[in-house]
């Protein structure tokens, strides 16, 4: 039994522009989550000024729902197709 070797196909490089705009808006886009879970901190302890527990309570939650909840999301993800899963997480929001 011959095993077939094949070729990769010859891509053309990534232009580097492209690549500066790729990194410059993941930087931007992972700027804006983590400056919107320290501000909900915040705003949880402008709530509750004397304690931290409110924002220690809502740190807990939302960690535990993405540690409970995101291997179900992402198996699900592997499993459909692409235009389904942008639709369905655009109804979400």
């Amino acid at each position: 039994m011959e095993v077939e070797k094949t070729l990769p196909l010859h891509q053309p490089p990534i232009p580097s522009s492209l690549l500066i705009y790729l990194y410059v808006g993941h930087f931007l886009a992972r700027w804006s989550a983590r400056m919107w879970e320290f501000s909900v901190g915040l705003y949880m302890i402008k709530l509750w000024p004397n304690s931290l527990l409110l924002a220690a309570a809502y740190g807990v939650v939302e960690s535990a729902t993405t540690a409970l909840f995101g291997p179900l999301v992402g198996q699900w993800l592997d499993k459909s197709t692409y235009p389904k899963a942008p639709m369905l997480s655009i109804g979400i929001c």
